[in-house]
């Protein structure tokens, strides 16, 4: 038995959805927070070579690579999840 993707009605398709990059996360107390100006720096959990994640209302789609694309920040997808069952939430707050 195979698995199909259900038909999506073309006029769905136009719906824009809010996307979004997650470099990585940090905690930090209040204080810190409040503290932060120009030139402060935030140190993340990730590695600059670790994949960026991409969501699409708030569920994880997709994994890349930042690159240049004409001067300006792109992503190139190095992993795509696949199905309803590959999607995972964004925990809340930190998308």
């Amino acid at each position: 038995m195979s698995l199909q993707t259900p038909a999506i009605p073309p006029t769905l398709l136009d719906i824009e959805l809010p996307l979004s990059l997650r470099l990585g996360r940090s905690r930090m107390l209040l204080g810190d927070a409040m503290a932060l100006r120009p030139g402060s720096l935030i140190a993340l959990d990730r590695a600059p070579e670790e994949p960026v994640e991409v969501f699409i209302n708030g569920r994880m789609v997709a994994r890349g690579e930042v690159v240049m694309v004409r001067g300006n920040y792109g992503l190139r997808l190095t992993q795509v999840c696949a199905g309803a069952a590959g999607i995972e939430s964004a925990p809340q707050g930190d998308a």
